[in-house]
């Protein structure tokens, strides 16, 4: 996938659950953040979650979270 946002970021899986604070009060919930062009590797087919986002879980270098499926533009 390639990010299609100006900048997209990458999350912890926790940013996606329901409630005021998903990752706990101090909880660091971004990973990563992308330019647009940056491109990913998709671990997993498309999920949704509890709050109805759908969500994908991806690889950039190093890091390995979840990202908005509106911020990826799909290659085949």
């Amino acid at each position: 996938g390639q990010a299609n946002e100006l900048f997209s970021v990458i999350y912890k899986r926790c940013h996606f659950n329901v409630g005021n604070w998903p990752c706990g009060v101090l909880g660091t919930e971004e990973v990563a953040r992308l330019k647009q062009g940056d491109r990913v590797e998709l671990l997993a087919d498309k999920v949704r979650t509890a709050s109805g986002n759908e969500i994908y879980e991806v690889r950039f270098h190093s890091w390995t979270g979840w990202m908005y499926a509106g911020g990826l533009t799909i290659s085949q």
